[in-house]
């Protein structure tokens, strides 16, 4: 168990509904430069899984203070599963760029889940 940092905690209690708090980021790959020539989802989750290790966090939820009289804490998220994590998500060919934009938009508009350890992979 890790107590938030103050400046992770200033963000939780600036967010609300109108003013979310979270990031997001877009990363391209080429399939080409994979081994096998493609990237499955099966590749994704095990990439992810061999570096679990390296960051507590991706496996942690954040735990409330009873009566909020401190900051939240980390705590080791008991029923963790990589694979709840990580969606596979397809776009019509003809989308585009602009497809890809607006399903980037409609993902970054849904808050993530304070149950659960806090990212997603897409």
């Amino acid at each position: 168990m890790q107590q938030l940092r103050g400046q992770d905690a200033l963000f939780l209690h600036t967010e609300s509904d109108k003013l979310p708090e979270h990031v997001l980021s877009v990363n391209i790959y080429n399939p080409a430069t994979a081994g096998s020539g493609k990237v499955t989802y099966a590749d994704i989750v095990a990439h992810f899984k061999k570096r679990l290790s390296r960051s507590a966090i991706l496996r942690q939820r954040l735990a409330e203070a009873p009566l909020a009289l401190d900051q939240p804490y980390w705590l080791d998220a008991p029923d963790y599963a990589v694979e709840a994590h990580i969606q596979h998500l397809a776009l019509p060919h003809q989308a585009g760029w602009q497809g890809l934009c607006k399903l980037v938009g409609y993902l970054h508009a849904n808050p993530l889940s304070k149950a659960q350890p806090l990212w997603k992979a897409y």
